[in-house]
């Protein structure tokens, strides 16, 4: 019985450990209070690689010993308990292969059938997308197999367990080689030459390929390695959006990742449906538990946000996101969650037609400490302030403001030759709006060329 718990022990992931623990040390378990701390030294001792031998001579004394199969047996049923209540509910493929392998291990064959059919009904309902489906099936096969083995059938069904895993290792090397071109992209880690073959190399095994699922990953590759290609980005959107029930949570966050990165770029140059599409990516991000870091929202993810709220022009939606989620901000010597906020509420006010408001939030932000020591905040905080200026037509003060501005971009030395090109190119049309001549919206921000459309329609 020992070799059978140890089997379903080594199946359960580091992640998964701890929650059995838990399970181990609940009162309603059927355990007695010495086969609660005998679960938790057992799993201790697998979490430190030990093998089952050595684990069961730490976790028993050697009266514990000769009743350690007993043990073993209630140990097991806890297991399977948890097993059968907890485990991978969203992936009720995996978990009824699991189930079949444990009553096929205890010699229940009738209870083992009936999960391996509702495993392999279910394998078939996802069979369009779901990327773990020929791993899937080679299990199944597999089970299939030593029921025959257990029935002592001579020949065993080789190939439809060859065919399984052959388009399983198929589809994961395409997987893989997708992330290398992607990490490739992010970090430059390959010349251009090689990294043009690589596409290449992928490119035709997703032709060569006989599985659904490959052809996935031939917009995946195409957005990227080219971001203005539209079309790719729009199919796999659409393939997600009607899929995304059958992907895993793991899978869900990569499609997620690499949607959401084409959607930046797109956003940024002032593209309104990839903002809308942004925001509903990180939201559902963030109910399956894959967007807070230790509980913290991510900093880089809260400005696109609010930036993209505001490009999509969801000016209410973007005032909430800003009051709830600033305070799951992570606190620093840099960041206070105050000054913070009051530069992103004083920022969407402006859009919203309230520059009085705006500029009451953003003389406040100047006394914080990220105003005197972000540069890129000073600036942003300076051109706000300006703006507002010119809703109330303070002249005077629009031109003391504007020749600071521009001195200040001219002189600093931390912000790079792109940046101050695209700052300056704002000096620049500022004046021109002044002096009420055409405007030119090449080289600068989105925000910016919304704020210029907006003051020019009035």
């Amino acid at each position: 019985m020992s070799s059978k718990l140890f089997e379903a022990l080594m199946v359960l992931d580091e992640e998964q450990l701890p929650e059995l623990e838990v399970f181990f040390n609940r009162l309603n378990n059927g355990l007695l209070e010495s086969d609660r701390a005998i679960g938790t030294k057992l799993l201790q001792a697998l979490k430190e690689g030990k093998n089952e031998e050595t684990c069961w001579d730490y976790a028993l004394n050697e009266k514990q010993k000769n009743n350690k199969k007993r043990i073993a047996s209630r140990l097991f049923k806890v297991v399977e308990n948890y097993l059968s209540s907890t485990l991978i509910p969203k992936d009720e493929v995996l978990h009824n292969l699991l189930l079949a392998k444990f009553y096929m291990n205890k010699g229940l064959v009738k209870h083992a059938n009936h999960a391996l059919k509702m495993a392999e009904s279910k394998n078939n309902e996802n069979r369009n997308l779901y990327f773990n489906h020929y791993l899937y099936k080679f299990k199944i096969e597999e089970i299939k197999a030593s029921f025959k083995k257990h029935n002592r059938k001579q020949f065993l069904p080789l190939k439809p367990l060859f065919e399984a895993i052959k388009n399983y290792y198929e589809l994961e090397d395409i997987r893989l080689s997708c992330e290398r071109i992607q990490r490739s992209n992010t970090f430059r880690l390959y010349e251009e030459e090689t990294l043009k073959k690589m596409i290449k190399d992928i490119r035709k095994k997703i032709e060569f390929s006989n599985t659904n699922e490959a052809k996935m990953y031939k917009y995946l590759i195409n957005i990227s390695t080219d971001f203005t290609d539209i079309p790719s980005y729009n199919k796999l959107r659409n393939i997600f959006n009607d899929n995304s029930l059958k992907l895993s949570p793991i899978e869900t966050e990569d499609v997620i990742s690499l949607l959401s990165n084409f959607c930046i770029r797109q956003a940024n140059r002032g593209s309104i449906s990839h903002a809308t599409d942004f925001i509903s990516y990180m939201e559902k991000l963030e109910q399956l538990g894959g967007l807070l870091t230790s509980s913290y929202y991510p900093l880089p993810i809260f400005k696109s946000m609010v930036s993209f709220g505001i490009i999509s022009g969801q000016y209410d939606w973007t005032m909430q996101f800003i009051n709830e989620k600033s305070t799951l901000l992570e606190e620093s010597n840099k960041l206070s969650r105050k000054a913070f906020q009051q530069f992103h509420k004083g920022y969407t006010l402006l859009y919203m037609g309230q520059p009085s408001e705006c500029f009451n939030l953003m003389i406040e932000f100047k006394n914080s400490k990220m105003y005197k020591e972000d540069v890129f905040y000073k600036i942003a905080t300076d051109k706000t302030i300006l703006k507002a200026y010119y809703h109330n037509n303070q002249e005077r003060l629009i031109e003391a403001t504007i020749a600071t501005l521009e001195k200040y971009i001219r002189r600093n030395k931390k912000i790079s030759l792109t940046h101050k090109k695209t700052q300056l190119k704002f000096v620049s049309e500022f004046k021109k709006l002044k002096k009420g001549k055409t405007l030119c919206f090449q080289d600068i921000s989105a925000l910016d060329k919304i704020w210029f459309q907006k003051i020019t329609a009035l």
